[in-house]
């Protein structure tokens, strides 16, 4: 049998295509490094706890991370891969963060920052102290899709939820606003508090305002401040205090 040879130039002409497959495939696919942000993340001012952090490139999204608690904060961490040079946004709950990053190799650490649009004008907010806790008092401007209101007390760095349920609003869907009243019966006298009122909107999403501080009343201070020309409940003795410089 007649053997036939490879023409040289058609035999070059493969030998190119089979190294330029071999050595450019990879040589493209290492233009993509991995590169990782990780960092604090706050929504409307407070931690993010439980939101969705997503990193977007063009647009489309490269990696989400659901964030989570650690030492008061909220962290989230996201690994994705990207091209030197590549601008790189991030969302937290579908809200857009005032932070955007090139890439950079490695470990990047960048706190985010997220707001998102309320319909609540809060008019004022104020904590009174009385003897048997602190009245929290709030008034609103106007409410429109708004859901209810959460209040948060913090202590010595510690936050605790005050209302087990949503407080629900009382002018939905309304342009107007309303008042509220608040007591918190668990505040210890002699402990100054710092005081949170979150309003939720029908979406869920949430914005946080104060913070403002009051400490509970001794009971007979708060007499004395309510009822200054009356009579000082002593317990066993009375003070007129109608009688007091008279001789």
């Amino acid at each position: 049998m007649e053997k036939r040879w490879m023409h040289p130039r058609v035999f070059a002409i493969i030998v190119f295509i089979l190294a330029t497959m071999v050595f450019a495939g990879p040589a493209l696919a290492d233009d993509l490094i991995p590169v990782q942000f990780a960092g604090t993340v706050t929504l409307n001012g407070s931690p993010a706890d439980g939101s969705l952090v997503e990193a977007k490139i063009g647009g489309i999204v490269v990696d989400s991370y659901v964030a989570q608690m650690s030492g008061g904060e909220a962290w989230y961490s996201l690994t994705f891969s990207a091209t030197p040079g590549t601008m790189i946004s991030f969302w937290v709950d579908g809200y857009f963060a005032t932070q955007t990053d090139t890439w950079a190799s490695g470990l990047n650490m960048l706190n985010l920052t997220a707001t998102s649009p309320t319909a609540v004008e809060l008019a004022s907010f104020e904590a009174m102290p009385l003897a048997g806790g602190v009245e929290l008092i709030w008034v609103t401007g106007a409410e429109v899709g708004n859901l209810g209101f959460n209040l948060y007390r913090v202590a010595q760095g510690e936050k605790t939820k005050l209302n087990s349920a949503l407080i629900p609003t009382t002018s939905v869907g309304d342009m107007g606003g309303a008042a509220y009243r608040f007591l918190d019966e668990s505040a210890l006298p002699g402990v100054m508090y710092d005081y949170w009122l979150e309003d939720v909107d029908c979406q869920g999403a949430t914005t946080l305002h104060g913070p403002v501080s009051a400490m509970v009343l001794a009971a007979q201070f708060e007499q004395l401040v309510n009822n200054p020309v009356g009579r000082l409940d002593m317990g066993p003795a009375q003070l007129d205090l109608a009688q007091l410089g008279r001789h």
